[in-house]
């Protein structure tokens, strides 16, 4: 997974209108209010991947969603190793912290309360072509069948 390509795709223009079209125009980012919605995209490219949150283990909650994917933690400023990513992350959103304040969880349907929660392939298919992904979703008709990651066996169709 190159994380340049993946980062210069989610900082086009092209990229933030469809954030704003999934989100109702709620002007997020790809690291703030839209990271859930990225982690999902990413999960349905690379079905792999493991669906994490950044949890805060003093305040007990869910800060970020991102995929672990072959070691590298993948978000909206692209891929990093794991170790690295959560130290940068942690100085970044509360400074000097010792660690441990924060770590990697496994993602939970509970801890997303509140987040922009949707399942929109929108941007998976967006990302697909830029990242030299291959998008293997059956066609029925004029009915492309996709598959909620998080959720296997519930097919979702959308007309085309």
């Amino acid at each position: 997974m190159n994380g340049r390509l993946l980062k210069k795709a989610l900082r086009s223009a092209e990229a933030y209108k469809l954030l704003d079209k999934i989100t109702d125009e709620a002007k997020l980012t790809w690291l703030a209010g839209g990271c859930l919605i990225l982690a999902k995209s990413l999960k349905m490219l690379y079905p792999a991947g493991e669906l994490l949150v950044v949890w805060n283990n003093r305040q007990q909650h869910a800060e970020h969603a991102v995929l672990l994917l072959d070691g590298q933690i993948l978000d909206g400023d692209g891929a990093s190793n794991r170790k690295g990513w959560l130290a940068r992350y942690t100085e970044k959103e509360f400074g000097k912290m010792p660690w441990g304040y924060l770590s990697f969880q496994p993602f939970e349907p509970d801890y997303a309360t509140g987040w922009f929660d949707v399942f929109d392939t929108r941007l998976a298919e967006f990302l697909a072509p830029r990242l030299g992904v291959r998008l293997d979703w059956g066609r029925a008709d004029d009915v492309l069948v996709r598959l909620d990651p998080l959720n296997a066996g519930t097919s979702l169709a959308a007309t085309t």
